[in-house]
Formats: C-alpha cells, structure tokens, sequence
C-alpha cells in the first residue's frame, strides 16, 4: 500500500482543524505573581486567612492540623474561593504543601498581641540582665539600646561572625 492509498482512506486530514483560527484564551496569572495571594473580593469581613502547613517532607503534619484546629482555624472550601482551584474540584484550597485557612479576625488579632507582649516583655527582661553587675564586679552605666527597626546589613553579619564561641 503506498503512502497516496493511506491519505485517501482518510476523509479529512486531521490537521484541519488547527487551520482554524481557535478561541482567544487569555492568561490568568503571569509567572511573577505570588501563587499564594489571595483576592480581596474573595475574601469574607472580618475573617483571617493564612496559609498555613499542611505537609512537612511529604507526610501530613497532623500534630501542626491539630494545633491549628485548636486555635480555630478551619480549611477554606475551593467552593467558597472560586477560581482559586480547578472548576471542577471539590475540596480545601490547596497550593505547595501549603492549605488555605480561615477563622474570626479577632481571634488573629489577639493572638498578634500575645506575640507583641512576649516580645516585649522579653526585650524588658533583657535590658535589666545588661545593668546588673555580679558581687565584686564595678557598676555599670545604663545599656544605650535602641528601640529602632530596620533591615540587617552586611556590617551587622560580618559582627556576628567575628563574635567568638
């Protein structure tokens, strides 16, 4: 059989249809974009959403899920963040090990206050350790700390390497 038999046999040459000038489809999300941010207008009043671990080395991290559960968070729904999943998934909203929670603002914003009052209270602790002086050691001046924020420099490493063991 030659090659002009097997073309006949066929009615229509299956590259037709590529000819044809397909839908246009656009892209949703660029290769920049943060794969784990969440629309605004997706998101509830007065809710807390953060992602938050679900798998360590591949296995379910179930003591962290129970902590989690403890502390009122709950899995988002891929039904209650349309277009954060596949249209035809049902299940938690789920990205890179990572699962999609929620619960009650309030309930984030007391527990940012509990991490804010220990890390006070522990820079406070840490001032009065600095002016105390061991039995026969000479007194000393008031430590100068600064209370201020900013970014770490490569003056600020190259410091704490050269701090010795």
């Amino acid at each position: 059989m030659s090659f002009s038999a097997r073309t006949e046999m066929r009615p229509n040459d299956s590259r037709e249809n590529l000819r044809e000038e397909p839908a246009r489809l656009t892209r949703r999300r660029s290769i920049t974009e943060d794969k784990f941010h969440i629309p605004d207008h997706l998101k509830k009043d007065g809710m807390s959403y953060e992602w938050k671990r679900k798998t360590n080395a591949g296995q379910v991290d179930m003591e962290h899920q129970v902590l989690l559960a403890e502390n009122h968070w709950k899995p988002v729904q891929a039904d209650q963040m349309p277009g954060m999943m596949m249209a035809d998934y049902s299940g938690v909203v789920e990205r890179g090990g990572q699962i999609l929670m929620a619960r009650p603002s309030y309930l984030t914003d007391e527990a940012t206050q509990e991490v804010l009052d220990i890390s006070r209270q522990r820079v406070r602790t840490n001032e009065q350790r600095l002016g105390l002086t061991a039995q026969g050691e000479l007194p000393r001046t008031r430590p100068n700390i600064s209370r201020e924020y900013s970014p770490v420099t490569a003056a600020d490493k190259s410091a704490v390497r050269q701090i010795p063991d």
